[in-house]
Protein backbone atom coordinates (compact mmCIF):
# COMPACT_ATOMS: atom_id res chain seq x y z
CA UNK A 1 0.00 0.00 0.00
CA UNK A 2 1.73 3.51 -0.88
CA UNK A 3 2.22 6.18 1.54
CA UNK A 4 0.14 9.29 0.71
CA UNK A 5 2.13 11.50 2.94
CA UNK A 6 3.76 14.75 1.88
CA UNK A 7 6.62 13.77 -0.68
CA UNK A 8 10.27 14.03 0.30
CA UNK A 9 11.94 17.40 -0.52
CA UNK A 10 15.23 16.89 -2.46
CA UNK A 11 18.13 18.75 -1.28
CA UNK A 12 20.13 19.78 -4.10
CA UNK A 13 23.80 18.84 -2.76
CA UNK A 14 26.29 22.29 -3.18
CA UNK A 15 30.16 22.28 -4.62
CA UNK A 16 32.15 23.72 -1.31
CA UNK A 17 34.70 25.39 -4.04
CA UNK A 18 32.38 26.44 -6.77
CA UNK A 19 31.21 30.24 -6.51
CA UNK A 20 28.29 31.58 -8.31
CA UNK A 21 28.23 34.82 -10.07
CA UNK A 22 25.40 36.82 -10.43
CA UNK A 23 25.30 39.76 -13.47
CA UNK A 24 23.61 42.41 -13.53
CA UNK A 25 21.09 43.35 -16.54
CA UNK A 26 23.07 43.55 -19.92
CA UNK A 27 26.42 42.66 -18.40
CA UNK A 28 28.97 40.71 -20.04
CA UNK A 29 30.15 37.74 -18.64
CA UNK A 30 33.88 38.74 -18.72
CA UNK A 31 32.62 41.72 -16.54
CA UNK A 32 30.59 39.74 -14.35
CA UNK A 33 33.51 37.60 -13.77
CA UNK A 34 35.87 40.32 -13.34
CA UNK A 35 33.56 42.37 -10.87
CA UNK A 36 33.47 39.33 -9.05
CA UNK A 37 36.97 37.50 -8.36
CA UNK A 38 38.01 41.52 -7.48
CA UNK A 39 35.60 41.46 -4.09
CA UNK A 40 38.26 41.34 -1.35
CA UNK A 41 36.11 38.55 0.47
CA UNK A 42 36.15 36.38 -2.75
CA UNK A 43 40.22 37.01 -3.11
CA UNK A 44 40.61 36.69 0.51
CA UNK A 45 39.10 33.68 0.75
CA UNK A 46 41.01 31.84 -2.12
CA UNK A 47 44.07 33.00 -0.13
CA UNK A 48 42.58 31.12 2.22
CA UNK A 49 41.96 28.25 1.21
CA UNK A 50 45.19 28.15 -0.38
CA UNK A 51 48.01 28.37 2.52
CA UNK A 52 45.39 26.82 5.05
CA UNK A 53 45.63 23.55 3.48
CA UNK A 54 46.91 21.94 6.54
CA UNK A 55 43.47 22.43 8.14
CA UNK A 56 41.82 20.59 5.30
CA UNK A 57 39.81 21.18 2.61
CA UNK A 58 38.33 24.39 3.55
CA UNK A 59 34.76 25.58 2.75
CA UNK A 60 35.33 27.97 -0.19
CA UNK A 61 31.88 29.45 0.19
CA UNK A 62 32.00 29.61 3.71
CA UNK A 63 35.12 31.44 3.89
CA UNK A 64 33.78 33.83 1.44
CA UNK A 65 30.48 34.22 3.99
CA UNK A 66 32.80 34.71 7.28
CA UNK A 67 34.64 37.71 5.79
CA UNK A 68 32.16 39.11 4.33
CA UNK A 69 30.75 39.37 7.60
CA UNK A 70 33.55 41.24 8.81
Amino acid sequence: MASKGKPKATTVKRDPNTLVAQARPNEEDATTLARTVLRPSIKGAVTIKEYSKKYGDLDLIGLVGELSDR
